[in-house]
């Protein structure tokens, strides 16, 4: 595998997962929503035992939380520290590496702020 296709599948990595983990709470809380017919309710309508389908889409967004924030926060680190790396040696692509990467923590910040937001009380459902 050559080092440049590496380099491009960290980097849609670290940019998609600040994306997927709200996107993933949302559509947990959709099919929740067709499950049930109704939206669900804060207390009443736990997503671990909605349906199976429900039920799954809890359990990877768990498994973004748990996983997937650690191998992001390493991954991002690795690829802004490799970026400043290549700049300092005046290799090609360095500046963008390290753009990428900081692109990439600001929308993680923007999406964890919007999540703790909750405008439609979404994380405080999954959390309950």
């Amino acid at each position: 595998m050559k080092s440049g296709t590496v380099e491009k599948w960290i980097r849609r990595c670290i940019l998609a997962y600040p994306v997927l983990l709200p996107a993933a709470l949302y559509a947990t809380w959709v099919f929740a929503r067709l499950s049930l017919g109704r939206w669900p309710r804060t207390s009443l309508d736990d997503p671990k035992y909605i349906n199976m389908l429900v039920s799954c889409a809890h359990s990877f967004v768990l498994l973004l939380w748990i996983v997937g924030l650690p191998t992001y926060v390493v991954l991002a680190v690795f690829t802004l520290g490799w970026g400043l790396l290549r700049c300092l040696r005046k290799q090609p692509h360095g500046i963008k590496l390290a753009v990428y990467a900081c692109l990439s923590m600001v929308s993680l910040v923007v999406a964890i702020r919007f999540i703790y937001w909750d405008p439609l009380s979404v994380f405080e459902w999954f959390m309950d």
